[in-house]
């Protein structure tokens, strides 16, 4: 008895959960690339005239992909992603940053992922 006391006890002290009433099933989801991921192989601008001068196994490796529009080419491993795009649920962002100029790579990654103003800081 005492014992099921106890564990009725520390249930209430565990966190509660609370979830925002959404009226759409609609969801965004953020994709940061870490690592080896090059955005120009991703999503690679094949209407650039100088791409395939300067990046031509690249160009080679994403010649077969789903033409997104005049200017860019995704990658062919990425076929599902392709027709999510073509059903107007998935977008891509390309080559854009915060405005955070400081030194550090890590700590500019640390802004996005934390959806601060400043790395390793909560703005309230």
């Amino acid at each position: 008895m005492i014992l099921s006391g106890i564990t009725v006890a520390a249930a209430g002290a565990l966190p509660g959960f609370a979830y925002a009433a959404a009226g759409t099933p609609k969801r965004l989801v953020f994709i940061i690339q870490r690592g080896a991921a090059d955005g120009l192989g991703i999503v690679a601008p094949t209407g650039d005239p100088a791409f395939a001068a300067a990046r031509r196994a690249m160009a080679d490796e994403t010649a077969g992909g789903a033409k997104l529009d005049a200017m860019f080419t995704l990658h062919p491993s990425l076929s599902q992603t392709a027709t999510l795009y073509t059903g107007k649920q998935a977008h891509f962002a390309h080559a854009v940053a915060t405005g955070y100029r400081d030194r550090s790579h890590f700590d500019g990654q640390n802004m996005l992922e934390g959806g601060g103003s400043r790395p390793y800081g909560r703005d309230t």
